[in-house]
């Protein structure tokens, strides 16, 4: 990806994820496309506050209704866009229930490995 916006969000996350084992090869074009996601998203915010300060800044009604028609709009988008950033963050296990879901999958797991390791104390 030529993004260098995906890019940064890329290089800040599997910073912020380092050390966690949640993410592994195959979920790099996952990844990939919720950075691009987060990237999009971004524009679109720069697109309303833009829109929004055209707005601000003109007298005439029929513009500025014109303008309210295009930020709905824009606001609609971006409102399905993070729905859409959820759905991929929970797939990668990047939210609290995601990572909750991914915690009690490993503690059954190891439980399967070694069922009477409760029995003893330390």
């Amino acid at each position: 990806n030529k993004d260098p916006v995906a890019q940064r969000y890329w290089k800040s996350i599997l910073e912020r994820m380092e050390g966690l084992s949640i993410l592994d090869d195959l979920d790099s074009e996952m990844l990939a496309n919720y950075c691009s996601a987060l990237s999009r998203r971004e524009a679109l915010n720069a697109l309303c506050r833009e829109l929004m300060s055209a707005m601000e800044k003109t007298s005439d009604a029929g513009n500025r209704l014109a303008m309210i028609e295009k930020l709905d709009g824009l606001m609609a988008k971006l409102q399905s866009h993070e729905k859409t950033l959820l759905s991929y963050a929970d797939k990668l296990g990047m939210t609290p229930e995601a990572r909750a879901r991914l915690a009690r999958k490993r503690a059954a797991q190891e439980a399967e490995k070694d069922p009477d390791a409760d029995l003893f104390g330390d």
